[in-house]
């Protein structure tokens, strides 16, 4: 799709992040402000690993990404919703993702999205993310505006792992590239200005990208002071 950008420094991170042999820690928050693209980042990372899935890559992870609403604060209508997720994605039941007594072995780990997790925040579900985050063949991210409430019991046992703001801020080299799927080539010194200005946040970033070429700018971008 013209002007989404495949953002593959960050997906590597969220490969490692999926993957049970990593060292990775189990749980990883993605947090930061909202416009700093972290939905349009795990989206776009579940759509690629279920793409490279279909094209028979075995390592490729299922991802379940699950957009959290404030109904999702009560543990059944959460439970019920991973359920449901889980099933749609390859038909596994729900004892996959939670603790039983008689749980194979065998099931093969996946990693779990749940966006918008600031819903959870104070609500009675969110002891929910405590025993998926103590469930080894789970693996956990929580994307939201605030880190969560489990991120200091997690930091103190060693299983978190952290995407913020700086991470997500998009580098000189993907500027570029997002300009350029814009049909905008930007000269080296407009490059700067334009990275400095936004700081490289994705909304702003996307913003000037889409103004400009709503503009009719085809060959450059000229950041004027």
């Amino acid at each position: 799709m013209t002007g989404v950008l495949a953002r593959e420094r960050l997906f590597a991170v969220l490969d490692r992040v999926a993957d049970n042999r990593s060292r990775t820690p189990p749980v990883t928050l993605v947090h930061a402000p909202t416009g700093a693209g972290k939905t349009t980042l795990v989206v776009g990372w579940a759509a690629r690993c279920a793409d490279r899935a279909a094209a028979g890559d075995r390592a490729a992870p299922l991802v379940v990404v699950i957009p959290l609403r404030e109904r999702h604060g009560e543990p059944a209508v959460l439970s019920a919703a991973v359920h449901d997720a889980v099933l749609s994605a390859d038909g596994a039941p729900l004892a996959r993702l939670l603790p039983r007594p008689r749980r194979s072995p065998e099931l093969s780990p996946l990693c779990l999205v749940l966006d918008n997790a600031d819903a959870l925040a104070g609500r009675p579900a969110a002891r929910l993310l405590a025993t998926l985050a103590r469930h080894p063949p789970v693996r956990l991210v929580l994307v939201g505006r605030t880190p969560s409430p489990l991120r200091p019991w997690l930091r103190a046992r060693g299983r978190l792992h952290e995407i913020g703001a700086d991470d997500l801020a998009f580098t000189a080299g993907e500027v570029e590239d997002l300009l350029r799927a814009h049909g905008v080539t930007p000269v080296p010194e407009d490059l700067d200005v334009l990275v400095g200005r936004t700081g490289g946040a994705a909304a702003v970033v996307r913003l000037a990208a889409t103004s400009l070429t709503a503009r009719g700018t085809p060959g450059r971008v000229v950041v004027t002071s």
